[in-house]
């Protein structure tokens, strides 16, 4: 899972094997199962998530509680409603896993030593 990652990355920048143990260090690894949800709406959003794989369906539910398809994201994209993660607000729609058995994603956890150490790279995930 972790090689998925790091081969990700290393499209956008070069990474040396010690650089990417401290990258890592930002992430946590989870799965999730079909139908799990990621996050809920009206859930604060506090990951962004990379796919490993599975497929992810983000679905908006309306007034009358029928559900709406927004969108899909799917293996080795990054994933979240960035503006409801970076203004640390409620999330309008919901994020749920489609394809069986079990998912894996990397919630990165960003911290402002994490942002600067980044900036060095001058790339954006």
């Amino acid at each position: 899972m972790e090689e998925k990652l790091k081969q990700h990355i290393q499209k956008l920048v070069p990474l040396t094997d010690h650089e990417f143990v401290e990258v890592l260090s930002y992430f946590s690894f989870e799965n999730y199962g079909k139908k799990d949800f990621l996050i809920r709406q009206g859930e604060k959003v506090n990951h962004c998530y990379f796919i490993v794989s599975g497929l992810l369906k983000l679905v908006l539910v309306d007034q009358d509680g029928k559900e709406h398809i927004i969108s899909f994201a799917m293996e080795d994209w990054w994933e979240s409603d960035f503006s409801a993660y970076f203004m640390q607000t409620m999330l309008p729609w919901y994020y749920r896993q489609l394809n069986p058995p079990v998912y894996t994603l990397y919630p990165l956890k960003i911290t402002m030593p994490c942002h600067w150490h980044f900036q060095k790279w001058s790339v954006s995930f």
